[in-house]
């Protein structure tokens, strides 16, 4: 399912848009389900060798863990509250396909 049809199909159902949340939890639901087909036993040692193994598109991406659980498939990006005018603004810092500005440093660091 692409992110527009999960957002069509949650609207329909549930009366309002998706929000992050919603997402994470569809694409939770994706990996224990592939895990589950995957894993030769329910042990906790298959089961995390099992999910080790994936690799498959999400509704906003790669999923792909390493060894250690670290996730590898997708860069989710970095901000940074950086100040303007009277209050904060949200800049995008990393990664530079999708930053909005650079990271700002304290003075002397």
């Amino acid at each position: 399912m692409t992110l527009s049809a999960f957002s069509q199909a949650f609207q329909s159902s549930t009366g309002s848009a998706p929000n992050f949340l919603d997402v994470a939890g569809y694409n939770t639901g994706l990996a224990i389900q592939k895990t589950l087909e995957t894993a030769k036993s329910l042990s906790q040692l298959d089961l995390r060798a099992a999910a080790g193994k994936i690799s498959m598109f999400t509704l906003d991406g790669q999923f792909k863990i390493n060894s250690e659980g670290a996730q590898l498939g997708e860069q989710l990006p970095v901000a940074q509250l950086q100040p303007s005018g009277s209050g904060l603004k949200t800049v995008i810092v990393y990664p530079s396909s999708v930053a909005t500005g650079s990271a700002v440093t304290p003075p002397g660091q």
